[in-house]
């Protein structure tokens, strides 16, 4: 079967090509055609500007993907030929792969497309999984993209005070839109000052850096207090 991918050649280089696929299936495989494939930034953008330490080049890249079961291997049993799966994938219009997260009969009751987000909103979700924090305690998110919107918004739900922090102004307006009270913008204020004010001088218990900027980890200790916690979680 013939299909499309993207490779990316070189550092900061990215095309896409076409190749041929095998459809012979191992039993826990199937066989996907592409409908949506997500693009996490700092992942694949480590992989595209070569920030990775030992990145190889061509490569492939991918992250999650949804799509209909053309196939199925002998083994398989979470879904069937038809059905649309979710799962993770690479950037191409089929693959074979055995990671399906999750398989729905169509039709979906929303928009397809935004399944796929859903990984993202997993890796947030790691951050409060490895926090110790408890209700009521003080949590500070460096970073509003998708990633720390969505553990900005899981933290609050358990019941933690967020105070969430961004330069652009559309992240922050999202983000009030989503609940979250506490925001500050750092090309307008001081930010170690308004985390001080806001937690009675005793900084955050958690500070979650959402970014994977280095240059951010120690502004990620100043703002946390005495026995607290900071998740690299970007």
């Amino acid at each position: 079967m013939k299909g499309k991918q993207i490779v990316m050649p070189a550092k900061r280089s990215a095309t896409l090509e076409d190749f041929e696929l095998d459809e012979t299936l191992a039993p826990n495989q199937i066989l996907l055609k592409t409908h949506y494939s997500l693009i996490s930034p700092g992942t694949e953008g480590a992989g595209y500007t070569g920030l990775e330490s030992g990145t190889r080049f061509p490569h492939g890249s991918g992250y999650t993907a949804i799509g209909e079961v053309l196939k199925v291997g002998e083994n398989v049993t979470k879904c069937a030929v038809g059905d649309l799966a979710f799962c993770y994938g690479p950037h191409a219009s089929i693959t074979k792969t055995e990671a399906v997260l999750l398989a729905f009969k169509p039709p979906l009751d929303i928009d397809e497309k935004l399944v796929p987000f859903v990984r993202m909103a997993t890796v947030a979700m790691t951050s409060l999984r490895v926090s110790s924090a408890e209700f009521g305690d003080t949590v500070a998110i460096i970073g509003l993209g998708l990633v720390g919107n969505s553990a900005s918004q899981l933290f609050n739900l358990a019941g933690m005070k967020v105070i969430s922090i961004e330069r652009v102004p559309r992240r922050l307006e999202i983000a009030q839109q989503c609940g979250i009270q506490h925001l500050i913008n750092p090309d307008e204020e001081d930010v170690l000052e308004r985390v001080i004010a806001l937690t009675n001088g005793e900084k955050a218990a958690v500070t979650v850096e959402a970014i994977g900027n280095p240059r951010l980890v120690e502004t990620a200790y100043q703002l946390t207090g005495r026995k607290g916690e900071v998740i690299l979680l970007g």
